[in-house]
Formats: C-alpha cells, structure tokens, sequence
C-alpha cells in the first residue's frame, strides 16, 4: 500500500471510530428499533383506521421506510467492522457501494396520508442517510460505476441526490 492510501485508510478508521459515527450507529440502530415497535403496536392501529387508499399509500411508504433503514444500518454495521479491523476499507467500500436505497420516498405527496410519527421517522431517516453519505465518501472517495446509473457511478441514495 502506498503512502497516500495508508494515510486515507488511517484518516477513514479515524473518522469512522470517532463519536460522531458512534453517535449516528446508535441513532440508526434506535430509529430501526422504534420503527419496529411502532410497526408491531401502535402502527397496526393506526393502519386499521385509513381508508383504504390511505392504507395503501402507508404500505408503500413503509416498504420505502423499512428497507432505507435495512441499508442505513448494514451501511453502519459495515462501517463498524472495519474500525474493528473484522473487514477491510476496501471491502467496506465494494458493499457499500452494492447499497442502493429506494428512490420514491416522495414524503411531500404522502404528508398528507401518513401518522405523523412515520413522516418523522421518514425525515430522521433521510436525514441520517445524509449523514452516512459523508461517511462513505470518506471511505470510499471514487464513486462506483454502475452500468445502468444515469449519473454516471454516483453512490445511489447516498448524498443530496437522494434526499
């Protein structure tokens, strides 16, 4: 490994290992919990009480909202690992950029639809997205190439694109 590379790689485990990632590991791991318990409790009731194209709109957001934050955590989980050495940055790197969060979360038309606690953890999702996205730019700073990406290897539903 040459010198630039070992000081990114020392640079990266730095940023990753610090409070600020633990802090956002543990909010992405207590939203993924609290959208489990609303989900398994008070969702089921909420979701009884829409009309039925109200339901449906909950459904779709909440494949949108569950699998954002499925990626969210493997993201962090991934990130977690290679401070811990278990896998390498480049390793880190290639999954993560395997990682692609559902477009559509379209919050603004569902607003409407939507129990307010979902909106809110729609938003904390997207906001912690962009928080893993500065992340991944320092582990991984070229960007991957995805054949069939229009934008030409941008790491999809990470960055200001995504939001």
């Amino acid at each position: 490994m040459d010198a630039t590379n070992l000081l990114r790689e020392e640079f990266a485990k730095r940023q990753i290992g610090s409070k600020a990632f633990m802090a956002l590991y543990a909010e992405v791991m207590a939203l993924v919990q609290r959208c489990s318990g609303y989900y398994d409790g008070r969702g089921k009731d909420d979701l009884a009480s829409l009309e039925p194209a109200a339901a449906r709109v909950f459904h779709s957001h909440w494949l949108y909202l569950t699998t954002g934050l499925m990626n969210a955590s493997a993201a962090v989980l991934m990130l977690k690992a290679a401070i811990r050495d278990d896998v390498s940055l480049e390793a880190v790197a290639d999954e993560i950029g395997d990682i692609r969060f559902l477009e559509g979360g379209n919050l603004q038309s569902r607003r409407e639809c939507l129990p307010a606690i979902v909106v809110e953890m729609t938003e904390q999702l997207e906001r912690v997205k962009q928080e893993i996205a500065r992340y991944v730019r320092i582990v991984a700073p070229r960007p991957r190439e995805f054949p069939d990406d229009p934008d030409g290897g941008s790491l999809p539903g990470f960055g200001p694109q995504a939001a």
